[in-house]
């Protein structure tokens, strides 16, 4: 852990020799976390953690990526449509732990066309009324995430037995803001979706001030009232996701604690979903947001204060955030 006063010092030191010491403690987190069990595995047996219900021959098709699969203990579980059907439980997302709750967020890939049914009924089951994409639904012309709400303009669309409808799209700097209407039946809930729009896959950001805004407005919206977890999705649910995840719990804790230990938070969130913060360069990311973030609460530019203010009354204003 590192106390908050030695922070910026602290990140500094670890930028030295061309990121040196970052790249070390990444590579640690790489190699401690626990991996997906398979026979070609070189990681030791107690390392490995099974996967079966995502190897099914029937749920093969529904996960994006084969290395990126949810372990068995931690794997979100649908309930079952046909109880002949051992897949019929089956999504591509993960449980994980937050900061007020064991289930704070679920961690899930971008829906496929074949796979937006489960994702739905996820979302309602689970009770989540918040969706986080941090996605383009197209990137560099591949196909990232199925677009699973419809168009403004467009008539409601049934998914399996939910009907869904776009009530209405903000646009704000860099993310959009969407209401969605779900019915189940006579049955309605509200949905928020958050879109952040220029997060790289693969990769992470030059500068942090947009970035920590969205994770702010995020933040804002949640309600100690709301049931269920936030959904938090990219394309494999791993790396952009990881990212937004852990700079929502760091930046909750450094409201309330006098340390933090990013490296302790990565390598539990690991240990819930493989992968989770893919890339070195989101794990330095993460490490400048908390920077700025604390450094924001010192003493924020004047300029950086009215951009973000501007922004936040547009969403108290047209009440984007009234659940």
């Amino acid at each position: 852990p590192v106390h908050l006063d030695n922070f910026e010092e602290y990140v500094n030191r670890m930028h030295r020799d061309s990121d040196y010491l970052f790249s070390e403690e990444y590579a640690a987190i790489q190699q401690l976390a626990p991996k997906i069990e398979d026979i070609s595995c070189r990681a030791p047996r107690e390392h490995q953690i099974p996967c079966h219900a995502a190897k099914l021959d029937g749920n093969k098709e529904k996960n994006r990526f084969t290395d990126i699969l949810p372990f068995d203990f931690s794997r979100v579980k649908l309930l079952p449509i046909d109880d002949d059907d051992e897949c019929s439980d089956y999504i591509n997302a993960s449980s994980l732990p937050g900061v007020s709750s064991k289930t704070e967020y679920i961690a899930a890939q971008g829906p496929k066309s074949r796979t937006v049914n489960e994702f739905w009924r996820m979302i309602w089951e689970q009770n989540s009324s918040i969706i986080v994409m941090v996605t383009n639904l197209l990137e560099h012309g591949k196909a990232k995430c199925f677009q699973y709400w419809p168009n403004a303009d467009s008539e409601p669309v049934l998914f399996g037995d939910l009907q869904v409808q776009l009530r209405s799209e903000s646009v704000i700097g860099k993310y959009i803001i969407r209401i969605i209407d779900v019915y189940l039946g006579e049955t309605h809930r509200e949905i928020r979706q958050f879109q952040f729009l220029s997060f790289p896959d693969h990769s992470s950001l030059d500068q942090t001030s947009h970035f920590l805004e969205f994770v702010k407005t995020v933040r804002n919206c949640v309600r100690p009232t709301m049931p269920g977890p936030m959904v938090v999705h990219c394309s494999a649910g791993v790396g952009r996701t990881g990212t937004f995840i852990a700079v929502d719990r760091l930046l909750q804790q450094i409201e309330t604690e006098q340390e933090i230990d990013i490296y302790g938070t990565v390598s539990e969130m690991r240990k819930h979903r493989v992968l989770m913060v893919q890339v070195e360069s989101q794990y330095i990311f993460i490490h400048e947001c908390i920077r700025d973030a604390l450094k924001n609460n010192r003493a924020s530019t004047f300029v950086e204060d009215e951009v973000e203010d501007e922004h936040q009354d547009n969403i108290y204003e047209n009440g984007l955030c009234d659940m």
